[in-house]
């Protein structure tokens, strides 16, 4: 889940958009096909997600919805920290 994957998409539909509010409309409107707004949709669902997670920081790493680990974003690596911690736990 990449949280900030909504603030991306946001950013790819305003980019360079004209100056005049009919035109931005007309590149705006474009930009937002059926693809995008899937793209939106999906985004928001896995913002959603992460709350009900209770992800609250990013970057997050989440296994099994049960292990988190906050502050790396190398996904190897933080598999290798949660598979170190329940090699540990009795």
């Amino acid at each position: 889940v990449l949280i900030d994957q909504l603030l991306q998409l946001e950013e790819q539909l305003s980019v360079d958009l004209p100056s005049s509010p009919a035109a931005a409309q007309a590149a705006f409107t474009d930009r937002m096909t059926a693809e995008m707004g899937a793209k939106i949709n999906n985004a928001h669902q896995d913002i959603v997600e992460a709350w009900s997670l209770g992800i609250s920081k990013t970057p997050a790493v989440v296994v099994a919805g049960k292990y988190v680990v906050y502050g790396d974003p190398d996904v190897e690596r933080a598999l290798l920290k949660i598979r170190q911690h329940r090699e540990a736990q009795p």
